[in-house]
Parts: C-alpha cells; structure tokens; sequence
C-alpha cells in the first residue's frame, strides 16, 4: 500500500517546483490505478502516455520527483562487451569508479549513452510497508523499461548535480548541432554587438521550442551561437530544416552545422561543458552553411536513418569541401539543399 500522506505531500512539493497541476493529477491516479509491488520499477513508456507529455517534460518530471523523494532514480552499469549486469547504485558516485568484468576479463570505461542505463521507481519512503515492494528486487531483467544514461544527464536541471564529478563523463555517440545567427544592420560597429544579442534572444524562445520538440537539449549559447545536443541525427537534421524555415528571411541568416561522435561532458554546471574533437569539426563545418543549405559531417551522412530521411523527403545533398589537418576518414563536409 501507499502511504497517501506521504505521497501527497511529494505531490505537493513537485507542484511548487513548476510542475502542471494536470500532470499531477494524471500521475496521482497512475500511482493508485497500479498495483503497489509494479511501482518500485516504473513502467516508464506507460507512464509517460498516461501523463501525455513530452519526453523531455517526462524526463524533468523524473529528475524533479527523484529530488523530492517521490521517485528514486538507480543507476545501473553494464559490460559494454557482454552486457552483463556489472553494478546498481542510487548514488551518482557510480561515475567516477572504474570497473571490471568477470566474464570477459576487461577493464571498461562507462560511456553514458551505451552502458548506462536508469531505473525509475516509487522511493521506499511512500510505501506503507516496505515489504510490499521488495519482491520488484528479483523482477527478470527483461521486463524492465530502462531510460538511457544520456536522456537523464543531459537534461538542464540535472546539470547541478554534475558540477564535483572528478573525471568527465564519456559520451560514445552523440549529434551535435551548432548555430550561428546573423542579422543584416544599418548601425554603426560599437552598436552592433549589443544589436545582436538582442535579436538573438528575441528568436531564443522558438529556438527552445523547435529542438525540444525534437528531442534535443540546449548545452551552450553565446552571443549569437547556439549548441545543442541529439541523440539522434534523424531528430538533429529535422530540428535543423525546421530551424532554418521557421527563422530564415532576408535579413537574418541561419547558418547549421551537424556532426556525429565521441564527446565529454565536463564542468556542466557552467554550460561550458563539452569538449573534443566532435564538437570542434562541428564548429568548422558550420561555418560552410548558407542560406539554402545546412552543413553535415561525413558521420551524418553515412547514417543509414539520415540517408532513409533525405530519400523520402526529396532532398539532396554533395559534398561541399574537405577539411584540412583533419582525419582522411572524417575531413568530408556536405551540403544538405533544404
């Protein structure tokens, strides 16, 4: 059984941290219409319609009721060769140890993306009876609906939690998405900086709307650059078309460059937080975008989804240049024509 007052004091507390009260609503009956002892391991994807949120809003909820100790979030790190169970912790010490498995006698590092994995359940203390949950503990595996490592971590306000980490945190394949806005003016130089932040942070909010929309986060903005990630490239190409058709006129252009790969994560809470060689080629690249095309990496390219996407819309693309003092397998920028 649950502890109603409890609960509803949790419930209370995510209201006051921003959440809509219909969310709330619809979450409070999620928790009565379901047996107790299916709660300790939520039934993720069957919560998220029954809320009819966003997966991003989703993902907020999560971190937002793992603070008010309604959820409680546990981490699990797999063997990226044999997928064995290696470790299940509640506490994000977990990223900063080094691991070993036994089966395939490797030392491996935690990639977020890919051997990291999160279970979201009912925190023990809205139980009545703690016994009512315990049998969850030997659920087979498979019946688990995990969440991706990335989904959660990456998020804006898990961004805090981030900041007295000692190693950065890996990430294996991921799609960035980099900016740039410019604006046509008549004012003199001095002036200029100041008129572009301004226009800029006009446009933030539909900015905002499209990439979340897609699934994607916000990682940095300044002045008028904008960084964002994907875990998908399909989502960061269409964020991209959409970016480009719903901003794009005479008198601002939208230049985008997309690249695929490795990254870290490192110091998140200052927004400054992702560095490597991913994120420099995608900067580069961009800067090859005008106002008919949007700039891709080879990586992009030769996604085989990306690839299936440009075919069934009709769009098409060449390649634009080679990068110099770059790998001879990933120096190739394309345009993609939208």
């Amino acid at each position: 059984m649950l502890n109603e007052k409890i609960l509803k004091l949790s419930l209370t507390r995510l209201f006051r941290n921003g959440v809509n009260k219909n969310v709330i609503q619809n979450l409070y009956k999620f928790l009565f219409s379901n047996d107790a002892q299916d709660l300790f391991n939520l039934k993720t994807h069957e919560l998220q319609q029954a809320l009819n949120i966003s997966r991003n809003e989703f993902l907020d909820l999560i971190i937002k009721a793992n603070r008010e100790n309604l959820f409680r979030i546990s981490w699990l790190v797999f063997c990226p060769d044999c997928n064995a169970l290696i470790k299940k912790s509640h506490s994000t010490e977990i990223f900063n140890e080094n691991f070993f498995c036994d089966y395939c006698q490797n030392n491996f590092e935690i990639y977020i993306d890919e051997n990291l994995k999160a279970l979201a359940g009912l925190h023990p203390e809205v139980f009545e009876n703690d016994d009512s949950y315990k049998t969850q503990l030997f659920k087979p595996m498979s019946s688990l609906q995990y969440i991706n490592g990335y989904e959660i971590i990456s998020r804006p306000i898990y961004g805090s939690i981030l900041e007295d980490f000692q190693n950065p945190l890996s990430i294996k394949n991921i799609t960035l998405l980099f900016i740039v806005i410019e604006f046509e003016d008549e004012v003199g130089i001095k002036s200029k900086e100041r008129i572009l932040f301004s226009e800029f942070k006009r446009h933030l909010n539909q900015l905002n709307e499209i990439i979340t929309e897609f699934e994607g986060s916000f990682v940095n903005i300044l002045g008028n650059k904008l960084l964002a990630t994907f875990t998908s490239p399909v989502n960061a190409l269409t964020s991209a078309i959409a970016i480009k058709q719903k901003l794009q006129n005479n008198k601002i252009l939208v230049k985008i460059g997309l690249n695929c790969g490795s990254i870290y994560i490192y110091n998140y809470i200052e927004n400054s937080g992702y560095f490597g060689s991913t994120l420099e080629f995608a900067s580069k690249i961009m800067q090859y975008s005008d106002e008919s095309t949007i700039s891709a990496s080879q990586s992009i390219i030769e996604n085989q989804n990306v690839l299936s996407f440009l075919h069934n819309n009709d769009l098409s693309y060449s390649l634009q240049e080679k990068i110099k003092n770059a790998p001879e397998n990933k120096n190739q920028v394309y345009s993609i024509f939208v």
